[in-house]
């Protein structure tokens, strides 16, 4: 590739990356249906075919911002739960940060899924944020499993898909329900369930189906 090439390609990258900080910042200050391409191309200073160019209209940028949102979300609970020291700890503060300072990507997350629900050409998206979501989420389980001794009676891949279906569930109850208090979502570790126990103590399963719903 020359030069020119190169900087033609930065420049993409960086235009880019603008627009979607930029509309990151005001989706997040406003809401998805408040905010217009128009708004969003002058706040980062750029044309509003641009925006089109590179995302495909609002609704292609929206997707594309909360897929961000949630993959950040999910690395960040993932960092938090490291400090955990048992099973039960670890489940707790997964489902607390995703539904506490997370919860807004997780929302988000939500309603990109429902536009695509509506734009099918939006779909393969999704799918692919939904993959990287589980696939990080595996990677990190099965890290500290074999850091901490811990075994899973599921795969990593099968517990992470259940632990995000169910924290979108969790997170629409909370919002319907006109809540941010996580304490009852965070309780209910059924729903959460990584069926994980210790290796160091195996008579000790601090999560399983019948337990589940009872406080640790």
């Amino acid at each position: 590739m020359s030069m020119p090439e190169r900087a033609v390609r930065a420049g993409a990258q960086h235009t880019r990356r603008e627009i979607l900080l930029t509309a990151a910042r005001l989706f997040a200050e406003r809401g998805f249906a408040d905010v217009s391409v128009i708004e969003v191309a002058a706040a980062a200073g750029v044309f509003p075919n641009q925006v089109t160019y590179y995302f495909g209209g609002k609704d292609g940028l929206f997707v594309e911002v909360a897929g961000r949102l949630i993959l950040e979300a999910g690395q960040a609970a993932e960092i938090e739960a490291r400090k955990a020291r048992s099973v039960c700890e670890y489940t707790r503060m997964l489902a607390a940060s995703v539904l506490g300072p997370g919860l807004p990507a997780v929302l988000a997350f939500i309603e990109a899924m429902l536009i695509a629900r509506r734009r099918a050409d939006l779909a393969p998206r999704i799918k692919a944020t939904l993959e990287r979501l589980h696939e990080q989420g595996a990677r990190a389980t099965s890290e500290l499993m074999a850091q901490r001794r811990w075994q899973m009676m599921t795969s990593p891949q099968v517990a992470a898909q259940n632990f995000w279906a169910t924290i979108t569930g969790v997170a629409l109850q909370m919002v319907a329900s006109g809540t941010r208090e996580i304490g009852s979502g965070v309780d209910a570790l059924a729903l959460v369930e990584l069926n994980l126990v210790d290796r160091q103590n195996p008579s000790r399963k601090n999560s399983s189906p019948k337990r589940s719903t009872r406080h640790e």
